[in-house]
């Protein structure tokens, strides 16, 4: 509510969004194929559909909160004002925690070793990691233009 209203002629989605929506899509589906195609967090063939569905998901669950900033803001500035989104997500990381260790007959998962959890969080997360960076990258090139 505190943003200027956008002009009918204006495109919804700014270069800035675009860049960071190419990046990040890009991104996860690298490191998904990677993961994959050569089992970086060897997994081995008994845990290998299982770590690619945590996977997904954690990345898609990170990747939310790269969403709440649209600009070139850091997520950091205001990570803590959206409780309600922090209660959610957290809820979801259990609930994806507890489907994939305890209902595998019905999703067909296999539980996962603490480790390896430790693994999936560690690269999924890493899509905030890379958005921050984008938002940087943008930033400098805009203040050296200037």
């Amino acid at each position: 509510m505190k943003k200027k209203p956008v002009k009918r002629s204006e495109n919804i989605i700014t270069p800035v969004m675009l860049v960071r929506i190419i990046v990040s899509g890009l991104y996860i589906s690298v490191i998904s194929l990677l993961q994959h195609k050569f089992d970086f967090l060897d997994a081995g063939s008994e845990y290998a559909s299982t770590v690619i569905f945590a996977l997904f998901s954690l990345f898609a669950l990170f990747n939310a909160f790269n969403c709440r900033e649209l600009s070139t803001t850091t997520i950091f500035k205001n990570f803590f004002k959206n409780r309600l989104m922090l209660i959610i997500t957290t809820i979801t990381i259990a609930l994806q925690i507890i489907i994939i260790q305890y209902a595998g007959a019905v999703f067909g998962t296999v539980p996962l070793p603490l480790e390896m959890w430790g693994k999936i969080f560690a690269v999924a997360v890493s899509i905030v990691v890379v958005s921050e960076i984008v938002k940087l990258v943008i930033l400098l090139t805009r203040s050296s233009q200037s």
